[in-house]
């Protein structure tokens, strides 16, 4: 009786304190769209979202110029089993997030913009970019602000992505 009564109490602790996938998946979402990088000439906005064991980051950038402003979106398709590490290196101002996969694979889907919004005195045009090719990476780098390292969110990060591959794995 006393094993049973135990292992009912160790069972609601697990299960009543646990973050389940859904909820880790929104933190990490939440946490990357609010740290994005921006400054004065140029931001760098990551949406994340979930579909079918992958990571799916939609990175909108834009870049404003004297006279105009450009904006661009890069995808990438990122397979949650697949995820080595998430790691933090500080540069130029800025905190880079870098996701590796395991064995230096290169399963990461990468599709850079293939067309840039372009505004220009009140005008918005629409440009091609013709060398733009998919192809497959082993690494990406997502660019956040410096306060990230603030309130101990990038250790935060880096257990929650460790939470969501165990879900994957």
């Amino acid at each position: 009786m006393k094993s049973i009564t135990t292992f009912i109490l160790l069972f609601v602790v697990i299960f009543s304190y646990g973050q389940s996938k859904e909820e880790t998946q929104v933190w990490i979402s939440q946490q990357i769209q609010y740290y994005s990088f921006k400054d004065a000439t140029s931001v760098n906005v990551y949406k994340l979202r979930f579909e079918n064991s992958q990571l799916i980051i939609n990175n909108i950038f834009k870049r404003t110029l004297p006279n105009s402003e450009e904006t661009y979106v890069i995808s990438y398709y990122v397979p949650i089993n697949d995820i080595k590490s998430i790691q933090f290196e500080e540069k130029d101002n800025k905190t880079w997030m870098l996701i590796g996969t395991k064995s230096g694979k290169e399963t990461i889907k990468y599709i850079p913009p293939f067309f840039v919004k372009k505004k220009r005195n009140g005008l918005t045009t629409m440009y091609e970019l013709p060398e733009s090719k998919m192809r497959y990476l082993s690494q990406i780098e997502i660019v956040l602000s410096n306060t990230i390292s603030e309130d101990n969110v990038k250790s935060r990060l880096i257990k929650s992505f460790d939470h969501l591959i165990r879900f994957y794995n």
